[in-house]
């Protein structure tokens, strides 16, 4: 019996770290912001490292930054072009560039403390979740 059992561990041993290196492909962000260094974007890698998403492991970031409001209707056309699973946006302004240019990628966007009265909500359909 105990032979058994030690073939059965062995073979779990081997095989476990083949299926945790076959991850699949990583997942593609798009994320659009007006300054390169900020505390939104801080926080948002902190996050994602937090919960176990590594830039250039299991996850692609393409980022472009806008300077300037008038940039970002161009940028969030080019990320869309990239055909990101997800685009997240620094703020209200961004949501709304991204929303004009996709109709079929989420979009994610923070912060904002009334997002009702810059009519984000709105342009993006999210759902507020308490």
């Amino acid at each position: 019996m105990r032979r058994r059992e030690f073939i059965a561990a062995t073979a779990a041993l081997f095989a476990s770290p083949l299926r945790s290196q076959a991850q699949g492909k990583p997942r593609r962000i798009g994320y659009l912001g007006i300054f390169e260094y900020s505390p939104v974007l801080d926080a948002w890698r902190s996050g994602m490292r937090e919960n176990g998403w590594i830039e250039g492991t299991n996850l692609l970031v393409e980022y472009r930054f806008a300077k300037t409001q008038d940039r970002l209707p161009a940028l969030a056309l080019e990320l869309i072009a990239l055909a990101p699973d997800l685009v997240v946006g620094g703020g209200p302004q961004q949501a709304i560039a991204l929303r004009s240019a996709t109709a079929a990628i989420p979009i994610v966007f923070g912060p904002c403390s009334t997002p009702w009265r810059s009519g984000s909500y709105k342009a993006c359909r999210i759902r507020v979740v308490t």
